[in-house]
């Protein structure tokens, strides 16, 4: 049966910071660390009825937030999105992986959700990560020593595995961080920008060329009250026919 852990926190994390310095180069491009995939001639056999899988995998990560009040004053069944009876008690969340994605991306086309960042990532399935950084960085003084730099954009880790019966086992890591003046303090008649931080860590095993959902904690909106869902979905491909990995880059 397939598992998954996902853990999600928005969190106001004010910061020490008499200036910022935006690395512009990181806001036009992206960044990626990982070793070359392999090449497409190397598929593996799983031991179970000599089923192969791919040596190398691409991973497309998309989080949305949804608007589950917005969802309830319309009306909107969500039992047809194949949510159990306990996901359907307030407070829940709604989405796991027998949501059918088609369902997600309706409330999108409806303004009902929004998509916040997405990356693609190629990768070998050896259960080695790789990552992917599209977003800038900040100084933040560290008491009385340097300051340190801290990034904030979209920041997404992968690690990926052959698991039995061709199926694929992933670890995945997604962060989403802004500036956010609003949660800032006043240090030492400074104004101290704070951040707004979104995150979803869950691991899961799939079918290659499945794409899963994976439902966030949910919070309520400080401007307009609404409870909102972080929701994230990731589709696993078989990319054997990729000689050498291109550069990630944002699915946005």
């Amino acid at each position: 049966m397939p598992q998954n852990r996902v853990q999600t926190k928005e969190l106001n994390m004010p910061r020490a910071m008499p200036s910022i310095v935006v690395c512009m180069a990181l806001l036009a491009g992206s960044m990626a660390t990982g070793e070359e995939v392999a090449p497409p001639t190397s598929p593996k056999s799983t031991g179970a009825d000599n089923v192969t899988t791919p040596g190398n995998l691409l991973v497309t990560a998309r989080m949305f937030e949804v608007n589950r009040t917005k969802m309830q004053k319309l009306g909107i069944d969500f039992a047809r999105a194949g949510a159990s009876a306990d996901q359907l008690q307030p407070g829940k969340p709604l989405f796991d992986m027998n949501t059918p994605p088609e369902f997600l991306l309706a409330l999108v086309k409806h303004d009902i959700a929004k998509e916040i960042d997405g990356a693609n990532l190629l990768l070998k399935m050896n259960g080695k990560p790789a990552e992917f950084f599209q977003g800038g960085t900040i100084q933040v003084p560290q008491g009385n020593g340097p300051s340190k730099p801290v990034r904030f954009g979209t920041e997404v880790k992968v690690v990926a595995e052959p698991a039995e019966a061709s199926n694929v086992r992933v670890q995945i890591n997604f962060k989403h961080s802004k500036i956010d003046n609003a949660r800032g303090i006043t240090r030492a008649g400074a104004q101290v920008p704070g951040f707004r931080v979104k995150q979803v860590n869950t691991r899961f095993e799939s079918e290659i060329g499945k794409t899963v959902v994976f439902s966030g904690l949910l919070g309520r909106n400080r401007a307009d009250g609404n409870l909102r869902e972080i929701v994230l979905m990731v589709t696993t491909e078989a990319a054997d026919n990729l000689a050498r990995s291109p550069e990630p880059t944002s699915v946005r």
